[in-house]
């Protein structure tokens, strides 16, 4: 299968995982905007998802595997392909997120750089392991009714669910090459095990305060590293 390393994909929680683990045997359907802790954001379909809902995922889904992604680093330039940034851009009004152009750009200047310096730095997903993961994803113990549901959604897109599951290979090695990233510059400063959390409120403290100076530390290291290179739109 060919890679498509595109810093796009991960501007999207796997939304094909979100329609079969959320489907559920309650009558009553809503959609909620869900973001995880890289910023990326997806439509939630709580309850059995109606054909609407149905319809705006695969819409969404068409956008990121029609999209060809060439923004990349070249020497000391961020070359930002601005048709990647119309697709995400469209991507944000399907999914409701308010985020304007210039969100879409900065997310993409961040996570090609990112991506880039982990893979200066060897920090590549192992392509085992993503494989193993999305193995994983298909074997979980899921309803008869949202088993229906998401082969009815891979077939919106004209494939089958076995085919929908691993195309997901992309995103999922994108994701999991940023997580090695911060995984191994924040060790280097705080020490093992140490890693970023975005939702704080059950934390005690002490770990309430590691996870700010985390914060701050990411954001200034993130600019300090930024600053290296000169941002060029094509």
């Amino acid at each position: 299968m060919k890679k498509v390393l595109s810093v796009f994909l991960l501007a999207t929680v796997i939304l094909s995982a979100s329609v079969l683990a959320l489907a559920s045997s309650r009558n009553q359907s809503r959609i909620d905007v869900y973001e995880d802790e890289f910023g990326g954001r997806a439509i939630v379909e709580y309850g059995i998802p109606t054909e609407k809902a149905l319809e705006q995922l695969a819409a969404i889904e068409r956008i990121m595997m029609d999209t060809d992604y060439h923004s990349r680093v070249e020497g000391n330039k961020i070359i930002i392909d601005m048709r990647e940034v119309d697709a995400l851009v469209r991507k944000n009004e399907l999914s409701q997120n308010v985020k304007t152009r210039n969100d879409a750009i900065d997310f993409l200047v961040m996570n090609t750089l990112l991506f880039h310096e982990a893979q200066q730095r060897g920090l590549l997903a192992d392509e085992n392991e993503i494989w193993t993961m999305i193995q994983e994803q298909k074997n979980m113990d899921f309803s008869e009714a949202s088993r229906e549901e998401f082969e009815k959604y891979a077939g919106r897109l004209g494939m089958t669910a076995n085919e929908l599951w691993d195309a997901q290979y992309d995103a999922y090695f994108l994701h999991r090459t940023l997580v090695n990233f911060w995984d191994d510059v924040l060790t280097q400063r705080f020490g093992e095990g140490t890693q970023f959390i975005a939702d704080t409120q059950y934390l005690d403290e002490g770990a309430k305060r590691l996870q700010a100076e985390v914060d701050i530390f990411t954001k200034e290291y993130y600019e300090n590293l930024k600053a290296k290179y000169v941002i060029v739109y094509e």
